[in-house]
């Protein structure tokens, strides 16, 4: 509400966007009839949007606050999507107590850069114009206008973390006297705002010097880690060397895995590398495999819940065609591709039933035959060639009944299908993806 009297006083054009999450039934109407009754006020546009984060919540398995921030967030940039170049810039409320706030919640969870960095002022185009003032100058501003404004109730309970930080702790820091029932006298408010304005002051310092550290982070950071649309390799060592021994660049790498959704424990634990090889970690973006040289790690897909790149078991999927062929084209092949074992082409000999084949994922018991009769089990082959588990339900296999593999494409084939110097003539098998 001061936020617009300010941007109003000072001639500046803007408009108003609210969201009603209807979490608190009459008072939540009544906030917005407030809002919309300003907006006509100062005669600037009011945007209003309905809904309730709570299925968001669920479905995503995140907190309510979290899924409120991001329809609220979404609802602003569909705002500047539907109306292009006319806002520039989205303003916030954010204050020095909020800030202060948010030390202290990224302090519990063991974020400190975070922390220290407090809540950015400025951060794309995303403004924060109160972020120097603190709740009680902001309410004293408004008393002396006459400015109307509400207070959120819920912010008075204790049920959320931010609350009991707001309520119990920072009272308890900012004067030896106040706690959480007693009130401040205006001597204590004006040592507490004291307090909250060196705080922002030293998150500025912090955001500084960030910002000038940031760029040699992100070089290294991109230097190392092989990134695409669906995945993330982060190898643990360089040249025999761990390259996130430094304290700066853990606490960049921590950053960056805490924003793809794994929790400060999650970060920890792929920064320390205290999971066994073939172990896994399920984050909110992203499933993070451990490999023997370092982390893989799978976006997940928010419609399925599944992981991105068709690397889920039974994640083979597409059909075989097979064609007679003369030896000659195969040898002519091989040195023209020169590429074995081909991850979509395989010859075999004439013997080979071609009629029973089958392609799809790695089953349990799967086995290649050797030309004495002895089975070797496909998982124990595997594990000889050191293929990583995230991997091991990508490899198409070619099956000929009973779990008699004739070849693992792009990995082996069997002994008894390959192609004899005797023969004239062998069959050619593609393997064509869906």
């Amino acid at each position: 509400m001061v936020m617009a009297h300010f941007f109003k006083h000072m001639n500046l054009p803007f408009s108003i966007a609210h969201v009603n999450y209807g979490l608190r039934g009459k008072e939540s109407d009544l906030d917005e009839q407030l809002v919309q009754e300003l907006a006509n006020a100062l005669g600037v546009e009011c945007f209003i949007h309905r809904t309730n984060p709570q299925e968001l919540s669920v479905s995503q398995g995140i907190s309510l606050q979290m899924a409120a921030r991001t329809v609220r967030y979404s609802f602003f940039r569909e705002i500047q999507a539907k109306y292009p170049g006319r806002f520039a810039k989205i303003a916030t409320a954010h204050h020095a107590n909020d800030n202060l706030e948010h030390f202290f919640l990224y302090l519990y969870r063991g974020n400190l850069p975070v922390a220290w960095r407090g809540i950015p002022a400025e951060n794309g185009d995303i403004i924060r114009p109160l972020l120097g003032y603190t709740k009680h100058e902001i309410y004293e501003i408004a008393t002396e206008q006459g400015w109307e404004w509400r207070e959120d109730l819920s912010n008075q309970k204790t049920l959320y973390l931010r609350n009991k930080i707001r309520h119990w702790i920072i009272p308890q820091l900012m004067t030896p006297h106040a706690n959480s029932t007693s009130e401040l006298s205006k001597g204590e408010y004006r040592n507490r705002d004291g307090f909250e304005h060196q705080f922002y002051e030293l998150s500025l310092q912090y955001q500084r010097i960030q910002a000038h550290r940031l760029p040699r982070l992100e070089l290294e950071w991109d230097r190392w880690v092989e990134q695409t649309e669906h995945s993330v390799w982060i190898p643990e060592t360089v040249g025999g060397k761990s390259w996130l021994l430094e304290t700066e660049l853990r606490n960049y790498a921590q950053g960056r895995l805490q924003r793809w959704g794994f929790s400060v424990d999650q970060c920890q634990k792929i920064l320390q590398g205290t999971v066994s090889v073939g172990g896994k970690i399920l984050g909110k973006q992203f499933t993070a495999h451990r490999a023997r040289k370092g982390w893989m790690l799978f976006k997940v897909s928010s419609a399925s819940g599944k992981e991105s790149m068709g690397l889920t078991p039974n994640s083979v999927s597409g059909k075989l065609e097979v064609a007679s062929v003369s030896v000659e084209e195969f040898r002519v092949w091989s040195l023209e591709n020169k590429i074995h074992p081909s991850p979509t082409t395989v010859f075999v000999s004439r013997d080979t039933p071609v009629s029973l084949l089958q392609v799809g994922s790695r089953v349990q018991g799967d086995f290649f035959l050797s030309k004495s009769g002895k089975k070797v089990l496909l998982s124990d082959v595997m594990i000889d060639y050191k293929i990583e588990n995230y991997l091991k339900d990508r490899y198409p296999v070619i099956t000929q009944g009973m779990g008699e593999i004739v070849a693992v494409l792009g990995l082996k084939l069997s002994d008894v299908y390959r192609v004899k110097p005797q023969d004239v003539h062998c069959f050619r098998i593609d393997f064509i993806q869906n």
